[in-house]
């Protein structure tokens, strides 16, 4: 889908939505789109499950295969995220059962549906459209629910909702499948809305978040890092953040600060344009003991590179739960490891949320 297009289709969202009722597409043909009257609309499942239970067992490492599209992250040797999970967040909201923020890719995942009143092409082409249209609708009011940073959600920023017009710029229709509700044909279409990029939620919310950010209470300053040096800002290293068994909640603009209060990473540690592009942090959980996760595998520390450093978090700031403390061995860690320090400048970090196993 071309640029062109995906604008055309934003003029129409309006358009096909005020169709709603009476049942036909802008073009004529026949397809239902449900109004957003707050009643729950069909069920359009997404093609990958959300977390529906983050403490349970249950976690699928993603293979090895598929790390680079997995984790939305600077490159890394692959090797040192095995054993890790996707984090997909459901969004609380019972008229859009199957959206999640999937923190891992850094993408708002909605969907949408449109029934097929008539079995001509036309109609199987407007139900389509029709889907896709309800699947944007749902992706732009559940942004509003997506946690910023230590401030909250988007809904509490200045003019939230109607800020969140501007993101819908560049997504992806990720799947179109059709499915059967009382014996009726229905299209169900899966919305990907990166948060982060050139027109994103993130450039949309990035100035407020930052004006809400410097009313907090100062800090008692900001840990100095040492230098790296230019090979190391080169190598593939990961830092993992292990914050599971906290109250460690994923944020778009998460801080990472030392028990004592001084920040260690937040919005203002890189430049804007970074930070609306590649973010601060990814997110994932795994049941790999946190010992464990020490290890480097071979594979990875064949060249010398692709070391993983694995830090402690203490827990998170009071009615902060994206403000993340970390323990004081790893306070010490990046104080005075230069290579876990370019780790963490570099944005190759990953922090764990949720169940803690018994070690």
């Amino acid at each position: 889908m071309n640029m062109m297009t995906l604008r055309l289709l934003l003029v129409g969202v309006a358009a096909m939505v005020l169709c709603a009722n009476v049942g036909v597409a802008a073009d004529g043909a026949s397809a239902d789109v449900p109004a957003d009257t707050g009643a729950q609309e069909p069920t359009c499942p997404a093609t990958q499950p959300a977390d529906t239970d983050p403490a349970g067992p249950a976690l699928i490492p993603v293979p090895l295969s598929e790390h680079a599209k997995a984790f939305s992250l600077p490159p890394v040797k692959p090797e040192l995220l095995t054993g890790l999970a996707p984090v997909r967040q459901p969004l609380q909201d019972a008229n859009h059962p199957g959206a999640y923020v999937d923190w891992s890719r850094r993408l708002i995942v909605a969907t949408g549906c449109g029934r097929q009143v008539r079995h001509t092409p036309q109609d199987i082409a407007a139900a389509k459209r029709a889907a896709d249209v309800v699947a944007l609708r749902n992706a732009m009011a559940l942004g509003s629910g997506v946690r910023i940073g230590p401030t909250g959600s988007v809904e509490g920023l200045r003019g939230g909702r109607v800020k969140l017009q501007g993101f819908l710029q560049d997504f992806e229709i990720a799947h179109r499948y059709p499915i059967e509700i009382d014996g009726r044909p229905w299209w169900c279409s899966e919305v990907h809305v990166p948060m982060f990029g050139v027109t994103s939620l993130a450039g949309t919310v990035y100035d407020d978040q930052l004006r809400a950010v410097r009313r907090l209470p100062p800090a008692p300053g900001r840990l100095a890092l040492p230098a790296p040096a230019p090979e190391d800002l080169e190598r593939r290293d990961l830092l993992i953040i292990d914050a599971r068994g906290t109250d460690a909640q994923p944020a778009m603009f998460p801080v990472l600060a030392t028990e004592d209060g001084q920040v260690i990473l937040d919005l203002q540690s890189v430049p804007r344009e970074r930070a609306i592009r590649d973010g601060l942090v990814v997110f994932a959980r795994t049941d790999v003991a946190h010992d464990e996760l020490t290890g480097v595998t071979a594979e990875a520390a064949k060249d010398g590179a692709g070391r993983r450093f694995v830090l402690r978090a203490a827990g998170t700031a009071k009615d902060q739960p994206a403000t993340f403390l970390l323990s004081a061995p790893a306070v010490e860690t990046l104080r005075t490891d230069p290579r876990a320090a370019a780790a963490l400048r570099s944005g190759r970090v990953v922090v764990l949320v949720g169940y803690a196993p018994q070690e």
